[in-house]
């Protein structure tokens, strides 16, 4: 599938204008046509959360899942029958995700099927929908990626008045979404994909921080990359939390994390954080 550029477009300084909220039904439709796919008619298609798109004289069935839905091992199992469910000759069927299980990438390995290919939907793609209805313009501007970086946690705290902020990002989780996309003989292969089940964040050869990201240019003031954890025993790998120490910085952060893998695949999560003595964390 040919790749689209990365998201470098401004998020909406403030999220608060109203407008009519989208139903469930009719986001998923909507990401459907930013993705490229049009919708398979209603009277197969109730939920309106799958689409048809032809890439490289191929044939691909589009499923959106919901928002209110974790997309896991069943997910994947249930789009690959549709494959057989609905007439069409469909070369191969897409699972487009906003959260993923995280177990999904040893699910989607020990599956191992070339029909199943399987995209994180832009964790803003809902506001941008909303605040934009130029469908054209999103679908020009939006990454549907094949790699998907959780955070475990992330702190913010002040201990006194004018004094440096701390800021603690923890990794969780790093799932390629597209693991028979990469090119490996037998061997390499198997050891990817036990490298999936047993210690996915070991494939992320570099990350990294911006805590003051302004919504186009990536400005990192911290880092890590295999090997140059002197302190951390698995020097190998890379360290899976990160510190900073900042200036104080009135109202909420913009945090954006960036991790690029050992295959040079990119992904990025970003969040907005409260002030100090705040914290959020995966549920």
């Amino acid at each position: 599938m040919p790749k689209k550029p990365l998201n470098a477009t401004q998020e909406p300084r403030s999220l608060t204008v109203r407008r009519p909220a989208l139903r469930v039904r009719e986001l998923a439709e909507a990401v459907l046509l930013v993705f490229g796919a049009t919708p398979l008619p209603q009277h197969s298609n109730p939920q309106r959360h799958l689409g048809r798109i032809v890439i490289d004289d191929q044939t691909w069935l589009v499923l959106a899942d919901s928002p209110n839905r974790t997309t896991n091992a069943m997910t994947l199992h249930h789009a690959l029958a549709l494959l057989d469910k609905f007439d069409g000759g469909w070369d191969r069927v897409v699972v487009l995700g906003w959260r993923f299980h995280p177990a999904i990438g040893a699910a989607i390995a020990a599956l191992n099927d070339d029909r199943l290919d399987v995209r994180a939907i832009p964790y803003d793609l809902q506001h941008r929908i909303v605040q934009c209805r130029a469908r054209q313009a999103l679908a020009d501007a939006v990454s549907f990626d094949s790699q998907y970086l959780a955070l475990k946690h992330v702190t913010r705290t002040q201990f006194t008045a004018c004094a440096p902020e701390l800021l603690i990002i923890g990794l969780d989780n790093y799932i390629l979404l597209s693991p028979q996309a990469i090119e490996l003989d037998h061997l390499n292969r198997a050891n990817l994909n036990a490298v999936l089940t047993r210690k996915p964040l070991s494939l992320i050869e570099y990350w990294a921080v911006d805590p003051a990201y302004d919504g186009a240019t990536f400005n990192p003031v911290w880092h890590s990359y295999c090997g140059n954890a002197s302190r951390n025993r698995h020097a190998q790998w890379v360290q899976t939390q990160a510190v900073l120490s900042l200036p104080p910085h009135a109202g909420e952060r913009r945090v954006r994390v960036r991790a690029v893998d050992i295959f040079r695949q990119q992904a990025e999560v970003e969040i907005r954080v409260a002030a100090p003595c705040t914290a959020w964390r995966r549920e």
